[in-house]
């Protein structure tokens, strides 16, 4: 059974069902038309069983007609909302899915369920049609747009006491509200309604009290059970929701429905759709909401759902999270999940990714050191633009190799070179990703974690503001015109999965490795640095030169070889340090990293491994 199988036989939190044997991705109408006995899935929050099943999570995009909207079915409705449209659903749920599960939406008084107030391009049994929904596969919604100024009211207070203003306006009369929905939030809750300014006189009667509002939106919210249900307004008694953390509440002339999100199984007799049915939740409290598939580089790099942590979560249940674990823990997810799980902590109890060790070894210790690790091993001219960026500036920056595998480092096992950086008061990294691994490094002692264009970014400023900027998937940084799309060279590294379709279109980005791929600008291209190998060069000439002019007063010290090796020793590190003194750092940097290549150009062994270590020492102190 494939993963995108098992990932949809998640129907609800605490349900399950058969493993669909057919999975077919919907891309665009053409794969509609040869569907025959499919049950559609508009998104990962709810389903409904079946043997053959049209992936229509992905299928998103919203076309704008003027008056209207055309919407792809598996657009969520937070994507609508920037649009005006004139009904929209809980913000989470996809549109094709309200559809399919007749949601209560807002405008629900003037409406009622969203099925009435919209039309549908569809297949049913292979045929399309237009025009109200009749069943089948939903590919399109045509929803108005908001043409009249509305005018948002708020009232807050007590839930029982708000819920039960609600019901008797609509027992005793018929107020023409747009809307009228109570949200509720523990004990407390609020009264919102909606109406055209125009209805105004016909409603001050029951805005005493009330006050200006914004537009609401309806998220889903924390939660381990929901349900839904349409109740009979003489039979909605608001104590039966009392208990329950997140309410939504949707009143209209005969009926009230309600989205509970709940902390504890309820039992509800007006329950239908979705609605949980049983008091075991199925996926480690995972909510199935899809928030962390929108912004998954996983799921992006290998084009499946399944491979995001809601995937990871449902496949667990089947024992087989380890399948999809292999991510880069970029925590993105656990920023936008509603239900706070500790999303990276679990994938890393599963992921084995590449453990890639160092290829470089480098050891040039000071208090502020460039840290390269398996990650940036192949930036080391990079590192070395970067130090001849900051000594501009000031300050001496170390150079070294953290030993440390890639899995341990993803995992934040460092104990192992606590030794490393024991003198070491500040780690600079090359790229956000190290940064954000290398903060874990606080817990083996205290140390500052920087990357390094939180150094560079005063330089930057201007010559940034026209230039489309790549942010990368670790990085936090806010531009007027930034590209997010993962680069997945990472990711690669990572896993060896491969790279996704979609690419960054971008003129610099803050990854180094991004820029690598992408055949873009990082950060020192932008400051236009160089490195002049040919100072190094010219350092090693000019040291044989010089050392072949002390040629025979070294062959008169060697008679102290024996006798006083100190004197012979002393002499020629004399030597030494009177050739270095007025070498820049540039240049002491340039042989040092390239020491092994220079080894075999100087004949005196002893003089050249003075000079190697009378370098280091003027790098280091």
């Amino acid at each position: 059974m494939n993963e995108e199988s098992l990932l949809f036989s998640a129907l609800s939190p605490t349900v399950v069902s058969f493993p669909p044997e057919i999975v077919t991705k919907i891309r665009g109408e053409e794969d509609l038309k040869v569907l025959s006995d499919f049950v559609p899935r508009y998104e990962t929050f709810r389903g409904v069983e079946g043997k053959k099943v049209a992936d229509l999570t992905g299928l998103r995009g919203i076309e704008d007609l003027g008056d209207k909207l055309r919407v792809l079915a598996g657009t969520k409705w937070k994507e609508v909302l920037k649009f005006n449209p004139e009904v929209y659903c809980i913000s989470d749920f996809s549109v094709g899915g309200s559809i399919q599960f007749e949601d209560a939406c807002f405008g629900y008084n003037e409406f009622g369920k969203i099925n009435n107030r919209v039309k549908v391009e569809a297949y049913l049994n292979g045929e399309k049609y237009k025009g109200k929904y009749r069943g089948g596969i939903v590919y399109s919604i045509f929803i108005n747009k908001e043409t009249r100024p509305l005018m948002y009211k708020v009232l807050e207070g007590d839930y029982l006491y708000l819920a039960n203003k609600a019901r008797e306006w609509f027992i005793t009369s018929f107020p023409v509200f747009r809307d009228v929905t109570l949200i509720k939030e523990g004990n407390r809750a609020k009264l919102y309604v909606a109406y055209p300014s125009i209805r105004e006189a016909l409603l001050r009667g029951y805005l005493v009290g009330f006050s200006d509002a914004d537009k609401y939106k309806l998220p889903v919210k924390d939660h381990k059970f929901r349900y839904v249900g349409t109740v009979p307004l003489l039979n909605f008694n608001p104590k039966d929701f009392a208990n329950v953390t997140n309410l939504y509440l949707l009143f209209r002339k005969g009926e009230v429905t309600y989205y509970a999100f709940s902390h504890s199984p309820l039992v509800l007799e007006y329950n239908r759709g979705f609605s949980d049915v049983n008091d075991r939740t199925l996926f480690n409290n995972c909510i199935l909401c899809g928030r962390c598939v929108d912004v998954c580089p996983h799921a992006e790099q290998r084009g499946s759902i399944a491979y995001s942590p809601l995937g990871f979560y449902v496949l667990s249940y089947y024992n087989q999270g380890e399948k999809v674990a292999n991510c880069h823990m970029c925590s993105k997810c656990v920023s936008v999940c509603p239900a706070g799980l500790d999303i990276v902590g679990d994938l890393k109890k599963r992921a084995k990714s590449n453990n890639i060790s160092q290829t470089v070894n480098l050891d040039l210790p000071a208090k502020k050191v460039i840290a390269i690790t398996p990650i940036s091993s192949g930036l080391v001219e990079y590192a070395l633009k970067v130090i001849k960026l900051l000594g501009k500036e000031g300050l001496k920056v170390g150079l070294i190799t953290l030993n440390v595998g890639l899995d341990d480092m993803i995992k934040g096992n460092f104990s192992g070179i606590a030794n490393q950086i024991r003198d070491v008061d500040e780690v600079i990294t090359l790229t956000p990703e190290e940064a954000y691994y290398l903060s874990e490094l606080k817990k083996v002692k205290i140390i500052d974690v920087t990357f390094v264009y939180e150094y560079l970014k005063g330089k930057l400023k201007d010559k940034m503001k026209e230039l489309r900027v790549h942010v990368p998937c670790f990085a936090n940084y806010k531009f007027d015109n930034a590209d997010t799309n993962c680069s997945f060279e990472l990711l690669n590294m990572v896993n060896g999965e491969g790279y996704g379709k979609k690419v960054p279109k971008a003129d610099v980005s803050l990854c180094p490795l991004a820029s690598k791929r992408l055949g873009i600008r990082n950060l020192t291209d932008l400051l236009s640095v160089t490195l002049d190998y040919s100072a190094a060069d010219k350092l090693i000439e000019d040291f044989n030169v010089y050392s072949n002019s002390f040629s025979k007063i070294l062959e008169d010290v060697k008679w102290y070889e024996g006798v006083a090796d100190d004197v012979k020793g002393y002499f020629e590190l004399r030597m030494v340090e009177s050739f270095v003194k007025g070498r820049s750092r540039d240049e002491l940097l340039l042989f040092y990293l390239n020491k092994d290549k220079y080894a075999d150009k100087v004949k005196n062994k002893n003089l050249f491994e003075k000079l190697v270590s009378y370098a280091k020492k003027e790098l280091t102190t």
